[in-house]
């Protein structure tokens, strides 16, 4: 059963856990570390280094294991091959995966969402005709949709889809919330990545709790009586200083 949670109430709180996000990225791919898996990474914006607080996913998943990296923008998969020249990444697009690859896991961090909805059958297909077992960490709305480049799936349509290759065996648990997205992390399949479902689930409670945490913190720090306290505060200070002036005068 997902883990359930109130949504964030501001824009700011959702880019204050950033960081929190892709720590947890960084533990997922420590628990799939050094399992003598052959594994499928879906992008490679993590290597790329392009965005703030990323943490580069493949050097983790590389050990112990076979890891590929597929990335559908030549600009990024050039900057991954260039920090990690030694790594498997290749030009690939999730909609069109070859047949003749063969995997144990995907591990899909937030790739899928770039997708259109008419696209998504397709693309969850793919996924389970190359491996036995899918991690998939997406963003839901049922608020929005198609912002930009980026889909945000309403979360009955995605369940339901994903139901229909899985069925009713996938697992999800809520990673964060914002004030009208999800980011939800989905488990199916079998093999030896499936032994990993518990030391998973376990991670994501501990995202989720600190997630929490840092709510409360924020709403202490930005609530309105602690603004004004915090003004009145300054005031004071300011109302003193110049009075010590006009003393020493």
């Amino acid at each position: 059963m997902p883990v359930s949670s109130k949504s964030f109430e501001t824009q700011k709180q959702l880019t204050f856990s950033y960081p929190q996000i892709y720590k947890y990225y960084f533990d997922l791919a420590q628990i799939f570390s050094r399992r003598g898996l052959r594994i499928l990474k879906t992008d490679s914006h993590n290597e790329s280094r392009i965005f703030p607080h990323s943490i580069p996913l493949m050097p983790v998943l590389s050990q112990g294991n076979f890891a590929r990296s597929i990335e559908i923008d030549d600009n990024i998969l050039d900057l991954a091959k260039r920090n990690f020249p030694i790594l498997d990444f290749v030009s690939g697009d999730i909609r069109t995966l070859s047949d003749d690859q063969a995997f144990d896991a995907v591990l899909d961090f937030s790739t899928i969402d770039h997708v259109q909805r008419t696209e998504l059958m397709s693309v969850l297909g793919n996924y389970k005709r190359s491996a036995n077992f899918v991690s998939i960490i997406v963003w839901i709305s049922d608020t929005r949709s198609d912002r930009k480049a980026q889909s945000y799936f309403p979360k009955s349509y995605f369940e339901n889809s994903l139901s229909q290759f899985f069925g009713s065996d996938y697992i999800s648990t809520l990673l964060f919330s914002d004030r009208d997205a999800q980011l939800f992390h989905y488990l199916a399949g079998t093999g030896p990545a499936a032994e990993l479902i518990d030391e998973i689930l376990e991670l994501g409670a501990v995202s989720l709790l600190v997630n929490k945490e840092a709510k409360f913190l924020w709403s202490i720090q930005t609530s309105q009586p602690v603004r004004w306290a915090l003004r009145l505060g300054s005031l004071r200070r300011l109302a003193g200083r110049l009075y010590y002036r006009w003393l020493a005068r």
